[in-house]
């Protein structure tokens, strides 16, 4: 069957043309299936006999689209309403399907993107950061901010890879600010990024940039992963932000729904920023975090155990015996690699808790102790005494000397509290310092005595008295010229055990002091415990003070109001003072002196 002339012209002129369709379709209508090629030279077509199919293909190479005509002819035997062969069939289901075009523009621009970040990514310092965000911020996107903000965050920490004064620095991450800006919204990574970025490079709550992504929080929230949210929370902790509720909220129950997949850091991050903000979660939190921490206990570093158990100590939460347990196994397994302040924050949290460790563990924890004791810190040294005091605990003499003969190292970076706990933790465990270690905190007292609290105050007098000490005279007229100055914010236990220790030192305070002390006592003596009370009387009788008749009578009548509560020793120190100050109580208020006392004797 020939191939009319009007049929190949119109073939040669649709493969010119490059239109596939009309020339599949028209060849395939007028010519029939044929299997000779259609031989295209100078000359035309040319066909190898037979009947003759003309189909134009198309295909996407490298973004550019070229046309080849193929004809196909067959024997004369074949008829035009024949069915197709199976390869026929998958030739023309080939033809028919093009192939996705690609956007070659599209492919640039994330070519461009990925080199750019991955430009950021290998700056060796905040120097090159810089140069690259100035040069480029108009082209970043999201991940290209997140990625300069972390880069600057950690570069700038590091003395060798920081090159940038501040003002430097500054000045870019303005750059950065305005270029985030410009985005509509932004995901879940970048924003946990970037507020961990914040933190670290010193932020504050209240700045804008924080402020602008943390109102992103709660559309994203559902996409944080683990250490996302743990980013997220440490971040807020340690910038002093304060989400909503409804935030904390979500974060909480986001939490609960991915608490397996929890790694140990991310678990302990998301505790300890839960204290350090003072949150309460729920239990239900609380104890979905307790059973994925003994599932993980043994991928638990030194610090992820000390954040732990000081995070629930400041939340007064009471884990499982089986969790503290967990936790005492995993201490011992790792104890050598304990930095100090993990080791001092482990004890506190342990004494906070009410918690006491077995022997095993504190003997673990005191030799490690003696081997990095050079790098205690003043806070250190103090919580670590006063855990132990508070657990009852005796250390060594060799533990003892060794937080003495550190203190004296760093004595002058003692704050108050440092030194009010360590001076309460001797006296309490009966350990007397050197003259030497007393005279230095002595010094130190009076450098900082302007910055003591009530507690602090009342502490150190009261652990000077118990040790047996004499302070200096300007060490105690230092004290009392801050009692005045804070008087009205000594709470009832502050003021009693204030003034027994001026009495058990024979410490002589002026009228001033002690008028002060009365008047701060009328106002807070329905806060008095019996202890508080007996102590107060007994100090009074033993300096041979002669309180005013309305502060008596006012003890008088707090003392009715909880004499159900006063032990042998309040009872007989109360009726002791009365009668050393040759005060007549009233006939009501020995009444029930006489009658708690005779109920005590029954028992």
């Amino acid at each position: 069957m020939a191939v009319t002339l009007h049929a190949r012209r119109h073939a040669h002129m649709l493969l010119e043309l490059g239109i596939r369709r009309s020339a599949r379709q028209h060849c395939m209508r007028d010519v029939g299936l044929v299997r000779s090629r259609i031989t295209i030279g100078s000359g035309g077509l040319g066909l190898a006999g037979g009947a003759a199919r003309v189909s134009l293909l198309s295909r996407r190479d490298g973004g550019y689209a070229s046309s080849r005509l193929v004809a196909c002819a067959a024997g004369d035997d074949v008829r035009r309403s024949g069915k197709r062969s199976h390869d026929d069939a998958k030739q023309s289901r080939q033809l028919q399907k093009p192939r996705r075009k690609r956007n070659r523009s599209t492919s640039n621009k994330d070519s461009a993107a990925k080199l750019l970040n991955a430009r950021i990514v290998k700056a060796r310092n905040d120097g090159e950061v810089a140069d690259i965000v100035r040069q480029h911020v108009g082209e970043f996107n999201e991940i290209h901010v997140s990625t300069a903000a972390n880069k600057l965050a950690k570069l700038s920490a590091r003395r060798h890879t920081r090159t940038l004064g501040k003002s430097q620095r500054d000045s870019v991450l303005l750059l950065l600010e305005e270029r985030l800006q410009d985005f509509e919204s932004i995901s879940a990574r970048p924003v946990a990024n970037l507020l961990w970025s914040c933190a670290k490079l010193r932020y504050r709550g209240n700045h804008s940039m924080v402020r602008y992504l943390s109102d992103h929080v709660l559309r994203v929230v559902g996409d944080f992963e683990p250490q996302a949210l743990a980013n997220t929370v440490w971040a807020w902790a340690t910038m002093r932000y304060q989400p909503s509720a409804e935030v904390l909220a979500a974060l909480e129950r986001h939490m609960l729904a991915c608490v397996d997949d929890f790694k140990p850091q991310a678990l302990a991050n998301t505790v300890w920023a839960w204290a350090t903000m003072r949150y309460q979660p729920s239990a239900r939190a609380l104890a979905a975090l307790e059973r994925h921490m003994l599932a993980c206990v043994d991928d638990f570093k030194p610090q992820e155990l000390a954040n732990t158990v000081w995070a629930w100590a400041t939340m007064r939460h009471e884990p499982s015996t089986e969790v503290l347990a967990a936790l005492e196994r995993r201490m011992l397994a790792c104890v050598d690699d304990f930095k100090p302040q993990a080791l001092a924050n482990t004890v506190w949290a342990w004494a906070a808790m009410r918690h006491k460790p077995s022997a095993k563990v504190l003997a673990a924890l005191e030799r490690r102790m003696l081997a990095c004791v050079d790098d205690f810190k003043p806070q250190d040294v103090a919580n670590t005494v006063w855990a132990w005091a508070t657990m009852r605990y005796q250390p060594s003499a060799k533990a003892m000397t060794a937080l003495e003969r550190r203190m004296l190292a760093c004595v002058d970076d003692f704050d108050p509290q440092a030194l009010a706990n360590t001076l309460w933790a001797w006296a309490t465990m009966r350990h007397e310092p050197s003259a030497e270690v007393l005279a230095a905190m002595e010094r130190r007292m009076l450098a900082c005595v302007d910055d003591f609290n009530p507690q602090a105050l009342a502490n150190t007098v009261w652990a000077w008295a118990t040790m047996r000490h004499e302070p200096s005279a300007r060490a105690l007229a230092a004290l009392e010229r801050r009692m005045l100055a804070c008087v009205d914010d000594f709470n009832p236990q502050a003021l009693a055990n204030t003034v027994w220790a001026w009495a058990t030192m024979g410490h002589e305070p002026s009228t001033e002091v002690l008028a002060a002390l009365e008047r701060r006592m009328l106002a807070c003596v329905d806060d008095f415990k019996p202890q508080e009370l007996a102590n107060t009387v007994w100090a009074w009788a033993t300096m041979r003070h002669e309180p005013s008749s309305q502060v008596l009578a006012a003890l008088e009548r707090r003392m009715l109001a909880c004499v159900d509560d006063f032990n042998p020793q309040n009872l007989a120190n109360t009726v002791w003072a009365w009668a050393t100050m040759r005060h007549e109580p009233s006939a009501r208020a020995l009444a029930a002196l006489e009658d708690r006392r005779r109920r005590r004797s029954l028992r």
